[in-house]
């Protein structure tokens, strides 16, 4: 019954992110005062990206270390984080934004997650530890644009990596920050390679901060 449970929900929410990302608001896809330079509503979803979701979401619904079906609501909340970064993931892909709006639902998940598990006490600790990594993020981005002329790590990237470390804790966060980076370089020498990236294009650091992420929560029990 539980792996009927798992393999169902997890069809249903690769469903349900398919048709989310058709009426994701045009405002959500750009910076605050800007349009998007076609509609995004009336673009076809590309195939390929369809049975990507499809099978991220399933492969994930039986992965995600969970055997118990007493953990159902925790196992819920994980399969709802890696739908959100899926969403944070294609839209910075395709769009180069990380919408707030996910960043906040992912900070919602793991504000839960410390009640479910019964650590609220240490949200003050982990929100510190947190708060400071991300301000050196800041820091060092700002020193690198400054020292480049362009965007090194965009300020949406930054808001990712404090819902990352709500999440994941202090040293979590800094698993992925470090294997982001390593994944970003390969996966951008590649890209560069074969001519999809030009010298001079933004490359998204997202699904990178996402990869690294995905490879986490399947280590990272309930």
């Amino acid at each position: 019954m539980w792996e009927i449970f798992r393999c169902t929900f997890g069809i249903f929410i690769g469903m349900l992110w398919i048709i989310i990302w058709k009426q994701i608001p045009e405002t959500w896809l750009c910076d605050y005062g800007q349009t998007v330079d076609k509609s995004h509503k009336q673009e076809k979803i590309p195939r390929g990206l369809v049975i990507l979701v499809m099978v991220i979401l399933f492969v994930f619904s039986f992965l995600i270390p969970c055997g118990k079906i007493d953990y159902c609501f925790l196992f819920v909340l994980k399969m709802s984080f890696v739908w959100i970064l899926l969403q944070i993931a294609v839209t910075d892909f395709y769009y180069q934004i990380i919408p707030d709006q996910w960043v906040i639902a992912n900070i919602i998940i793991s504000f839960l997650q410390f009640v479910v598990n019964n650590e609220v006490k240490m949200i003050g600790s982990v929100l510190l530890s947190v708060f400071l990594l991300t301000l050196f993020l800041w820091v060092f981005a700002f020193f690198l644009s400054f020292l480049f002329k362009q965007e090194v790590l965009g300020f949406g990237d930054i808001k990712l990596f404090f819902s990352l470390g709500l999440y994941f804790g202090f040293s979590g966060v800094l698993w992925i920050l470090t294997w982001s980076m390593i994944f970003c370089g390969v996966g951008c020498t590649i890209l560069l390679l074969f001519k999809v990236y030009q010298k001079d294009s933004t490359c998204a650091y997202a699904p990178y901060i996402v990869t690294a992420s995905y490879i986490l929560l399947l280590y990272h029990p309930i």
